[in-house]
């Protein structure tokens, strides 16, 4: 461990969160570090000890008994180190794009705390949705744009856990909007200077997610195509008794609108596509406070994902209805991340059964893939050129990094300070050489 710590990435990793531990437990820290660094397939937390050669230091268990304790009880802490980091490397002024969403990981076994049958609604290429078994997750992403590169940076990861599994773990119920909502507090609080623009998807436009937001946070999401619009109440007309109205009069939801005349402007990318930006007050969820909704309708479309109707919201009056719908666009990068996530990260892919450890050690390989990721922009901001080819020769229109190009660029700098992989079992010279005499040479 002592040679991963003097290693370029291990002083990152000192640097931001030594204070978060005592000296026994950062040790513990820094040698999961080490194995979660040098792991590619198989992410277990047996397979960080081999790696790392920690089963000389300490136990098997110790590091479950760190995971599920100390670990566990600072992981908010470690989260806002990795926050403070993005705000380092984002220029002052510039716009921080948060986007949030939840992902479902396929999981089998007994008493696994948090597994359910969960509804996915990516869906695959013949059905819109599909039931899976396995565990739900809550994740949040930061974009940072360096040169002409953009990488995504994980901020946190919470558990969903249906009301029964709460009960039964005798922890207070959350909606995965409440759990979403935690994650843009911890950024809003951290970052109180800076102006943060949330994306979601049309889950999280609920009073949970929306209500109160800080002062510097905005948010863009879909915007149900139900979902009723009023005009603004003018606080003049109340002249009689009784309680002054809180909406005024009603302007229709994105399916009545889509008929309506005026106001239509062309899609910028979409051919028979037509949009329209409508600024009111969506009562049931934002009372009082003026959005904006931009209504998108086709009128001849073959492809059967593409809706005849479909509304998109923000809080921001000061966006346009491009810029709109540029944001909402701009949300796929969370699905890509969650794809990296179990290709590169490990997410999910431990054996654990309790709540607290599968909590710990998922919350673990993001913070450090997080951290990776910092390392590695800072890496490649201190070089003036970056040869993609060399990493990825197949492609040889690459243009921009991949996690993949991140996982590569590291591994090569702990090589090249001579950190490898510890084999797991050495074989003994003698017993290779040994023959055994068999029937055949005793009758000789």
């Amino acid at each position: 461990m002592d040679q991963f710590c003097v290693t370029s990435f291990g002083q990152f990793l000192m640097n931001m969160f030594t204070h978060c531990f005592i000296p026994q437990s950062f040790q513990s820290f820094m040698i999961l570090a080490h194995g979660w660094s040098l792991a590619s397939n198989r992410h277990t937390i047996s397979t960080y000890l081999w790696l790392s050669g920690a089963t000389s230091v300490k136990h098997f268990s110790r590091y479950y008994t760190f995971l599920s304790g100390r670990f566990f009880n600072v992981t908010d802490q470690l989260w806002v180190s990795v926050i403070a980091m993005i705000d380092q490397m984002i220029p002052g002024g510039e716009v921080i794009r948060l986007k949030i969403d939840s992902t479902i990981r396929k999981k089998s076994g007994r008493q696994i705390h948090g597994r359910d049958i969960y509804r996915n609604g990516a869906g695959t290429a013949r059905q819109e949705y599909r039931t899976l078994l396995g565990l739900h997750f809550v994740t949040g992403i930061i974009t940072i744009t360096f040169g002409k590169h953009q990488l995504n940076v994980p901020i946190g990861i919470e558990l969903y856990l249906k009301e029964h599994w709460a009960k039964e773990l005798d922890l207070p119920f959350k909606s995965r909007s409440q759990l979403a909502r935690e994650l843009i507090d911890r950024v809003a609080k951290r970052l109180p200077h800076r102006d943060i623009r949330v994306i979601v998807d049309g889950d999280y436009a609920t009073t949970f997610f929306l209500k109160d937001l800080p002062a510097n946070v905005h948010s863009v999401g879909r915007f149900p195509i139900d979902g009723k619009l009023y005009h603004p109440c003018d606080p003049a007309q109340h002249t009689g008794r009784g309680r002054p109205r809180l909406k005024g009069q009603c302007i229709g939801a994105p399916r009545d609108l889509m008929h309506s005349l005026g106001g239509w402007m062309p899609h910028p990318e979409e051919a028979e596509t037509e949009i329209k930006l409508v600024t009111g007050i969506w009562h049931n969820v934002f009372p009082k406070q003026q959005i904006q909704v931009v209504v998108v309708r086709r009128f001849n479309t073959d492809d059967p994902k593409k809706k005849v109707v479909e509304a998109f919201y923000t809080t921001d009056l000061r966006l346009s209805a491009n810029d709109i719908l540029d944001e909402y666009r701009n949300r796929w990068d969370i699905e890509i991340d969650f794809r990296d996530a179990n290709a590169y990260y490990g997410l999910a892919k431990d054996q654990c059964r309790k709540y607290r450890r599968i909590v710990a050690i998922n919350n673990f390989r993001m913070l450090m893939a997080a951290s990776r990721t910092l390392f590695c922009i800072q890496q490649l901001q201190e070089s003036e050129t970056l040869n993609l080819i060399r990493y990825r020769p197949w492609y040889r229109q690459k243009k921009q990094l991949a996690q993949l190009d991140i996982e590569t660029i590291n591994r090569e700098i702990l090589q090249a300070q001579g950190i490898f992989p510890t084999p797991c079992f050495i074989q003994d010279v003698e017993e290779i050489t040994k023959i055994k005499h068999g029937p055949q040479h005793r009758a000789a």
